[in-house]
């Protein structure tokens, strides 16, 4: 789990709420998640990587990748 956010942040995460998500694939930069889904394995949603902001595409994000989330925003934050 990231060090910032604890387990239960991360797993109280809902739709709406976006979640900005360090790069860890070779390639692609960081990205923006914003929920659509939530399952106990993993979140889904709209992503936009970094210098593509206005093309967001569909993303799955793992628990076991949980760590990379730098920030997140509650949708009532927003």
């Amino acid at each position: 789990m990231s060090q910032k956010y604890s387990t239960q942040t991360l797993l109280s995460l809902k739709e709406g709420d976006v979640v900005y998500i360090n790069a860890f694939v070779e390639g692609l930069g960081r990205s923006k998640m914003v929920i659509s889904e939530c399952f106990e394995d993993c979140i889904t949603g709209d992503v936009a990587f970094e210098g593509y902001e206005e093309d967001s595409e569909y993303g799955e994000l793992y628990k076991e990748d949980f760590k990379e989330i730098y920030l997140v925003v509650h949708e009532n934050m927003v």
